[in-house]
């Protein structure tokens, strides 16, 4: 295994393994089906990043737990955060700005999207980095901010103002872990919609010129 697929692995097991089924499936049958398979997996990937907030926001707090079970609780959480909305972060984060750069650098696509899918993609994909954000804070210690993230509402709240940098102030992080995660969020939405928008609506506008 190479170094790229181990950091690929460690920092986004989604994309690892998204990865290699697209690959996969182009092999035996072709750009068509990669591109179906794209189109299949952020419809998906959203709809369970929404299941997910809906399910956690009616069962999970932390303060339920006995403090006793602090560690093992934490493993769990962590483990749930890196799998899949730290994880569908990184993916999308990664895979938009490469596409975006292989436009950029006239490279041969291995699908078959048209700029108009992409576009398509890269507004469920900025829907879901919220949602995707939003499980994230609400799975932090609440210490970790200055008012405690009460309902996942809250948490997805805060994950809007932050990613369109509205930033209101009713809730802001005090700990490091989550004021890291609030800068990467508004790098990541910004990298969505200026970079790969902006590529995607240019070259689609030349496409047609």
């Amino acid at each position: 295994m190479s170094m790229e697929s181990i950091l690929t692995f460690l920092f986004s097991p989604t994309y690892f393994y998204a990865d290699y089924r697209k690959n996969k499936v182009e092999a035996v049958s072709g750009k068509t089906a990669r591109t179906e398979l794209i189109k299949k997996y952020n419809k998906r990937y959203l709809a369970a990043s929404i299941l997910l907030a809906i399910g956690l926001g009616a069962t999970y707090q932390w303060n339920e737990y006995p403090e006793e079970y602090s560690i093992i609780y934490s493993i769990v959480i962590g483990l749930i955060i890196w799998l899949f909305p730290f994880s569908r972060s990184n993916e999308i984060f990664y895979a938009f700005i490469k596409d975006a750069l292989d436009k950029v650098s006239h490279k041969e696509s291995h699908s078959e999207l048209k700029f108009s899918d992409r576009i398509r993609l890269a507004l469920n994909s900025y829907l879901e980095l919220v949602v995707n954000f939003g499980l994230i804070f609400y799975l932090l210690p609440c210490e970790w901010f200055n008012n405690q993230l009460e309902s996942m509402v809250d948490a997805l709240y805060f994950s809007g103002v932050t990613i369109t940098t509205l930033g209101y102030g009713d809730f802001s992080p005090v700990h490091f872990v989550p004021q890291f995660l609030v800068v990467y969020e508004v790098f990541c939405g910004f990298i969505l919609l200026i970079v790969s928008f902006a590529i995607y609506s240019g070259r689609g506008l030349n496409e047609k010129a």
